[in-house]
């Protein structure tokens, strides 16, 4: 009789710490940190150049991403098999900028200036990311793996300043947006557990995307700090970003945008993050 009941208490003990685990199903995650650049492209007319009074020119190229920048995650989760779980997560990409700069020196009464231009990209996104994941226990770590695909939506700032000292400054600012940024993203890391329900977390995740955008609209502009924005046409305030473009030898009408080419703007990253996860 003594040993059919501690019997009957170990199988009680099983049942018990089974079905606290079966109600572990569901999680959240919530982390952040710095996302750097990855997978670097080109940008056609983003470079660095300088310009002597004799017109003795050099230009360099700028590989970028616009994907580097502060990175936040947001990620629930439910636990269908033991150590699968599927993860439905949102990503958020503060990009900073990356900047090219143009020096021309030139006369101006017999005086020489430099003149310089600023132009600077970045990009702000946030993406959907539905993924699967992977994990194991080992004491009180549980590294795990998750791959998923990236859908986003945002808005990439292209913004110009031209600093020529006999005139002044001029500013240009604008958003291009809409269209759909597709890709991929993977994960590793590690949840370190601090309590029943509480883990704190770290990974590395790689998002491998790109975004074309297909408006364009310049939402500031400047002389000498001077709003001046009204006084331009819309050909000048608009752009529609297309695959094909037919010319007739004649401008684009005031009051049209101006249609120029698609560009796809690289955006992957690789991303250090910190954070925590709390099992219910």
């Amino acid at each position: 009789m003594q040993a059919f009941s501690q019997d009957s208490s170990n199988v009680k003990k099983d049942t018990a710490v089974n079905k606290k685990d079966t109600n572990r199903l569901f999680y959240i995650k919530l982390s952040g940190g710095y996302n750097l650049a990855a997978l670097k492209g080109n940008v056609s007319g983003f470079f660095n150049s300088t310009m002597d009074v004799y017109r003795n020119m050099t230009m360099s190229q700028i590989d970028l991403s616009l994907g580097k920048g502060i990175g936040i995650a947001i990620k629930t989760g439910w636990t269908f098999h033991k150590n699968i779980s599927a993860e439905l997560g949102m990503f958020y990409s503060y990009g900073l900028e990356t900047q090219a700069i143009r020096k021309t020196d030139y006369y101006s009464n017999s005086i020489i200036y430099t003149g310089i231009d600023t132009y600077t990209l970045s990009a702000r996104m946030l993406y959907l990311v539905p993924s699967v994941a992977i994990s194991t226990s080992i004491n009180k770590f549980s590294p795990y793996l998750s791959a998923g695909g990236m859908i986003g939506w945002g808005n990439i700032y292209y913004n110009t300043s031209w600093n020529d000292p006999p005139q002044g400054i001029t500013e240009w600012k604008w958003r291009y947006y809409k269209g759909t940024a597709t890709g991929l993203q993977t994960c590793i890391g590690t949840a370190y557990k601090l309590s029943d329900h509480l883990h704190a977390l770290l990974d590395i995740s790689a998002s491998l995307v790109n975004y074309a955008p297909k408006r364009g609209t310049l939402y500031e502009y400047k002389i000498n700090g001077s709003d001046s924005l009204s006084t331009l046409p819309v050909s000048f305030k608009e752009i529609n970003f297309v695959n094909k473009l037919a010319f007739n030898g004649n401008p684009t009408p005031d009051d049209q945008p101006t249609q120029l080419f698609i560009v796809h703007y690289p955006m992957s990253s690789v991303n250090f993050h910190l954070g925590i996860k709390y099992e219910f």
